[in-house]
Parts: C-alpha cells; structure tokens; sequence
C-alpha cells in the first residue's frame, strides 16, 4: 500500500509507571516515521523540562504543574492533529475516562489503538529504580494499580496491543476478537 494512502494513526499508551510506556512510545514513533512524521506527546516531558529550567525536583513540579502540562499536551495535540501526523500520547490513561479525553479529539479518518503496559510489581520497581528523581511512594502505585482498567473496544479503539515487561503479548481488532484467532500474535516482539 502507498504511503499516501495509509491512515494516520494515534496511539494511546496506558499503563502503570514504570511499565515500559514511554520506551514503547518512543520505538513506535521512530517506526511510525517511516510512514509520514511522527510525534510523542508526554505531560512528562513538560514537566521534566520546567523542573530542570527551575532547578526543583520533578515530584515538585508535577503538584504545581500537572494541570498546565496537561492543557499543554493537548493543545499540542490538536495542532497535530492538523497536520495529520502519526501521534503516540504518552500518559498512563489507567481509566476509560481518562483515555476519553484524548478520544474525543481524534477524528473519525485516524487509526485508534490502545497499547497498554502490564508489568509484574519486581520489574516495575526495577524500572522505577532507574529514574530516582521520579520517585512515586508506593501507597500511589497501590492506588494507581488498583484504579488501572485495560481498554476494550466499546472506548471507540480500532485495535488493542499488550504489552507484558516490554514484549507484546497481544495484538487485536474486532474481527479477531470475534473469531478468537490470535494465532500467530502471541509473544511477537515490537
């Protein structure tokens, strides 16, 4: 298929901290780039730059700016959105609700795919050891863990990846859900 009659694409990345989300993120991105530009949009990126322009730590950033980091991604979003470019939003989106609120800006002609980040708890706190200045106490994880719903179809996805400890698990549309065939897909690599 031509490159010009692909359909743009945005990918949701959902996950835990610490799941392999933005690692993901960025592999897509650059593979997404083959076919038109490509861009990753992360609240954490916003507020990694202020807490270094500040001085502060990020955990004290992110209390004061998470609001303005958020209005920043998805204005952002929408001007991409514009240009019809390959979008990864990289956030947690641990809830329908959360994830329908980039939802509601994609329009109908974009591809829409969940990619959620399951890990098991010994690897995530291995991941999260490597990047101290974000430390996230784990009374927070409980609850984000506890808060944490996959995506499904009904949320107006064309397709569902999973990811389990940065290796895909899963790759879904409407057809193989209703035919059950995910032969073939099972432990494939990004």
């Amino acid at each position: 298929m031509p490159v010009q009659d692909l359909k743009p694409t945005v990918i949701i990345m959902c996950g835990l901290p610490g799941s392999g989300k933005s690692t993901l993120a960025n592999r897509f991105a650059k593979n997404y780039s083959e076919y038109g530009s490509s861009v990753v949009l992360s609240t954490d990126d916003y507020i990694e730059l202020y807490a270094a322009e500040s001085g502060q730590p990020y955990h004290e950033v992110y209390v004061e700016k998470a609001t303005e980091a958020k209005l920043w991604m998805l204005l952002s979003l929408k001007v991409h959105l514009r240009r019809d470019v390959n979008i990864i939003v990289d956030r947690t989106h641990l809830t329908p609700g959360r994830r329908a609120e980039i939802l509601e800006y994609i329009p109908s002609h974009y591809n829409k795919i969940a990619c959620y980040t399951v890990v098991d708890k010994s690897k995530q706190k291995e991941w999260l050891a490597t990047r101290p200045e974000k430390h996230i106490p784990d009374e927070v994880l409980a609850d984000m863990r506890d808060k944490y719903r996959m995506p499904d179809f009904s949320e107006g996805f064309d397709e569902l990846r999973c990811y389990n400890n940065g290796n895909a698990v899963a790759c879904m549309t409407p057809s193989f859900i209703s035919t059950g065939n995910l032969d073939g897909i099972l432990g494939s690599k990004v």
